[in-house]
């Protein structure tokens, strides 16, 4: 979180992130996991996390692609309500949602359905099930109007699609069913109240653009906090470089004493050179893959440009290479 405010907002003193971070984790409900690391949260947790990161710099409207997929229903109910809880306070949020429960149902303020790529109801949750009894469907008592609805327009043909469609951009029946006209007065008051009695922090979420140079050092300290956490790759490279050192000094043992031996003595540069090559780039080579997805929702978000996280890569991996460079060259020369 502190990683990201730093990459977000620019110009700001640690406190003022702290007291944004600590503001935004209570809003949520992350408060009591705020110093456990990511790897160690739940599903819904992570989710909120997720959505955490993007209300650092104070977006006007959110869109959230499936928020509760992979979620049982607990979580899936507490994100949803979590959701509901910032649109309150005056921000918009859009979102995908499959097969919603009917208390998660209930908790939309707007709902537009699809089937077959075509809108077939929008309006308010609670209207559903008289839209249905409108065009002859009547919805069992105590049956999910979601899941009643689907089912529907999933054995519907073509053609009753078409109607749904039709209906749906139509106004005339809504001002009989719902009361969303309403309740439009009385919302935008208590958005309001609510919005006024929230404690927002007094920092300055600006859209300034950083400068490169603050990204890059933003950067290359989340990669030396990452080598630190994990030493696999650190071990592995120093055994490596010391086997293959010790290698190639028997190999080539007295090589270098010999005139007669031009060819090998070229050998074993080609052979030192190539490899090290070889191994300084092969840990970008594996782990790029591992966080693409991260770099490219990071990326296409502006948080940083790739060029600048890619110097920071190289920049962090730059002291573990020129250890193992140094190390091989002395067990070589030993042997």
């Amino acid at each position: 979180m502190y990683s990201t405010t730093q990459l977000k907002i620019s110009g700001q003193s640690k406190e003022k992130n702290d007291l944004l971070i600590d503001s935004i984790l209570t809003t949520l409900g992350l408060e009591k996991v705020k110093n456990i690391r990511c790897g160690n949260l739940s599903g819904g947790q992570r989710k909120r996390l997720s959505i955490a990161l993007e209300l650092i710099d104070d977006p006007p409207i959110l869109f959230l692609d499936e928020p509760t997929t992979g979620l049982d229903s607990s979580s899936s109910n507490q994100c949803v309500q979590m959701l509901k809880t910032l649109a309150e306070r005056g921000r918009t949020i859009v979102c995908t949602i499959h097969q919603p429960s009917a208390s998660m149902y209930h908790l939309f303020s707007h709902v537009y359905i699809m089937a077959k790529g075509k809108c077939v109801y929008q309006g308010a949750p609670e209207n559903t099930v008289p839209y249905l009894a409108l065009h002859g469907y009547i919805c069992p008592k105590y049956h999910n109007p979601a899941d009643f609805l689907l089912e529907v327009t999933s054995d519907a043909s073509t053609q009753d699609i078409d109607k749904f469609a039709i209906a749906a951009t139509e106004t005339n029946w809504r001002s009989s069913i719902n009361s969303e006209n309403d309740k439009v007065s009385e919302k935008e008051v208590d958005i309001k109240r609510q919005s006024d009695s929230y404690d927002y922090p007094d920092v300055d979420r600006s859209k300034r653009p950083q400068s490169q140079w603050k990204v890059f050092k933003v950067l290359l300290k989340k990669q030396f906090i990452h080598q630190y956490r994990d030493w696999t790759v650190a071990k592995l490279k120093l055994v490596v470089h010391f086997l293959v050192g010790i290698f190639l000094g028997v190999t080539f043992q007295n090589c270098g004493n010999d005139a007669s031996k031009t060819l090998q003595n070229f050998s074993f540069f080609i052979t030192g050179v190539v490899y090290l090559c070889y191994t300084s780039l092969m840990p970008a080579a594996l782990r790029f893959p591992q966080e693409l997805k991260i770099i490219k929702k990071e990326h296409f978000n502006r948080w940083y440009k790739l060029r600048t996280f890619y110097a920071a890569f190289l920049a962090a991996d730059l002291p573990m290479q020129v250890i193992v460079f140094y190390r091989q060259i002395i067990v070589t020369a030993i042997f």
